[in-house]
């Protein structure tokens, strides 16, 4: 009993001393529906990570076109693809300091159809945020918006979760236009209510004249 509660406690402190995510922001843009580009800015907490590296889930359709690193400093981190199994490992080639903050950016093509499926780089420490710590946008090309039924859940074009996820899933329609019919309706009403305001003041002036 004693030897557990020893090593729950030396599991704990090793714990509270890893590296972690402490907040991050993922922008996803596309201006043609079929290449796009990931911007994922990435804030560690107080510890430094000896070994930083992410996960990248191998999507049937996507092709990862390029990968870049850098810290806030600006120094490049040269993230390396390193194949394991189903997914590609990206590892950085020196560690980060304390409360780094670093940017990773690639670009993905899809192949056509309805739904696009975009795997995110999900860095290999937890994060230490509470529900919204992970924040996507996803960026449509002009005109356009994200549809359908998209994974996670958007909300005018953004979703805000607790956790890095795999991948996002969106389709991008068409911007709904009003149509010609529903124009010309709302015409009307305005058409209606002026000339009823005219007739009112054209009454009124008459009633006066009386």
């Amino acid at each position: 009993m004693i030897r557990l509660l020893i090593g729950s406690i030396v599991v704990a402190v090793a714990l509270s001393g890893a590296p972690r995510i402490a907040r991050s922001e993922i922008d996803v843009r596309t201006d043609d529906g079929r290449v796009y580009s990931v911007l994922m800015r990435i804030f560690t907490t107080a510890e430094a990570w000896s070994a930083p590296s992410h996960t990248l889930e191998r999507v049937a359709g996507a092709r990862l076109l390029e990968i870049r690193a850098t810290l806030d400093n600006g120094l490049n981190l040269e993230p390396k693809l390193e194949p394991s199994g189903a997914v590609d490992r990206v590892v950085f080639s020196q560690p980060l300091p304390k409360n780094a903050t670093y940017e990773l950016v690639y670009s993905i093509a899809v192949d056509p159809g309805h739904t696009a499926r975009i795997p995110l780089s999900v860095p290999e420490i937890p994060v230490s945020g509470g529900a919204r710590s992970v924040r996507i946008e996803v960026t449509p090309p002009d005109g356009y918006l994200v549809s359908g039924d998209a994974f996670p859940a958007f909300e005018q074009d953004t979703a805000e979760l607790a956790n890095v996820p795999s991948h996002i899933e969106i389709e991008i329609g068409k911007r709904p236009r009003r149509s010609t019919p529903a124009l010309l309706s709302d015409l009307g009403v305005v058409l209606l209510l002026a000339g009823g305001t005219v007739a009112r003041v054209l009454l009124r002036r008459k009633g006066s004249q009386a």
